[in-house]
C-alpha cells in the first residue's frame, strides 16, 4: 500500500520524468518495426545537422508504436516532434 509520503514521492518522480521528456507520450513498442534503431513514428522528423534516425518510409499506423527507438533518438537530439 502506498503511504501518503510514498505517493508524493512517486508523483514528484513522475512529474520530473515527464518534464525531462517534455511530457511527450512516446506510446509503446507494439509496431512491426520496433528496436531497429530507426523511429517509425510520423510525429517526428530528423534534426538538421545530426545523423537523424527517421525511417525512410512512414505510415500513420505506426503512430505511438515505436517508443524505444523514438524516445532514444529524441533524447539524443537526433529527431524532434513535428
Amino acid at each position: 500500500m502506498l503511504t501518503k509520503t510514498k505517493w508524493a514521492l512517486l508523483a514528484a518522480t513522475t512529474a520530473l520524468t515527464l518534464s525531462a521528456c517534455g511530457g511527450f507520450d512516446y506510446g509503446d513498442d507494439s509496431g512491426l518495426w520496433t528496436m531497429d534503431r530507426e523511429c517509425d513514428d510520423p510525429r517526428f522528423v530528423d534534426v538538421p545537422g545530426t545523423p537523424g534516425g527517421m525511417a525512410s518510409s512512414l505510415d500513420e499506423d505506426d503512430t505511438r508504436r515505436d517508443a524505444t527507438d523514438c524516445q532514444g533518438l529524441h533524447k539524443a537530439g537526433w529527431i524532434e516532434p513535428r
